[in-house]
């Protein structure tokens, strides 16, 4: 009886954590989040960034043209982006990174957790609006 007891708490407790995990991941995903960017280093990096989640995929645009689209798993609070095509993606080690995520009505902001790409960092650490 005690074996059983434990594996129906066990269960109990997995199907809760998977409750949470999906309700996290439904929260930023999908939808389409902005922001203007100006005054950054290097220039390029200044212009209306959008970024939409689907399906474990991101498609960011600057300025309505592709720039970066990648592969995205979200666990909890933390999202890990791993850049896959687009002229402003981030290759090799730089690739992947990972941040803590926040959505507070429409604004979405990203903490960076660790991403060794600095070109990210700088589109990503700005406070994003959700628009559609």
């Amino acid at each position: 009886m005690t074996r059983l007891r434990t594996a129906v708490v066990g269960a109990v407790a997995a199907s809760i954590a998977c409750i949470a995990v999906a309700a996290a991941a439904a929260a930023l995903s999908p939808g389409v989040y902005e922001v203007r960017i100006a005054g950054a280093t290097p220039a390029a990096l200044n212009g209306t960034w959008r970024i939409s989640f689907a399906a474990g995929q991101y498609e960011i645009t600057r300025d309505g043209a592709i720039a970066v689209d990648g592969a995205g798993s979200i666990r909890g609070n933390h999202v890990v982006f791993r850049d896959k095509f687009g002229p402003f993606r981030c290759l090799g080690a730089q690739a992947s990174g990972t941040y803590r995520w926040t959505l507070s009505g429409k604004k979405l902001t990203f903490a960076v957790v660790r991403d060794p790409c600095a070109g990210r960092k700088t589109v990503l650490t700005h406070a994003f609006t959700k628009s559609s």
